[in-house]
C-alpha cells in the first residue's frame, strides 16, 4: 500500500505490516464466509477484525504518520 511505504522505517515493518496482515485476513474470512453454509460464525470473526483495523488506522493518525486526508475512517 502506497500510504504505508511512506511510514518511518520502524511504523512501516511494525504498524505497517499489521495493517497489511490484517487486510489480507479480512480478504480470506470473506471469501470462506461466500461459500460457507453457516456464514454468521464467520461474519462475526471479520467484524472483530474489522475494528482492529480500525484501531490500527486510527493510530496512525495519532501518531500523525499519515496524513489525514489519505485516510478514510469508517464507523
Amino acid at each position: 500500500m502506497p500510504i504505508l511505504n511512506r511510514l518511518p522505517r520502524a511504523h512501516q515493518f511494525l504498524l505497517g505490516n499489521r495493517i497489511i496482515t490484517e487486510l489480507y485476513d479480512l480478504l480470506d474470512v470473506l471469501i470462506i464466509a461466500r461459500y460457507a453454509k453457516h456464514k454468521l460464525a464467520h461474519l462475526e470473526l471479520l467484524n472483530s477484525k474489522l475494528d482492529i483495523l480500525r484501531y490500527q488506522t486510527r493510530l496512525l493518525l495519532e501518531f500523525n504518520l499519515s496524513r489525514a486526508t489519505q485516510i478514510k475512517l469508517t464507523g
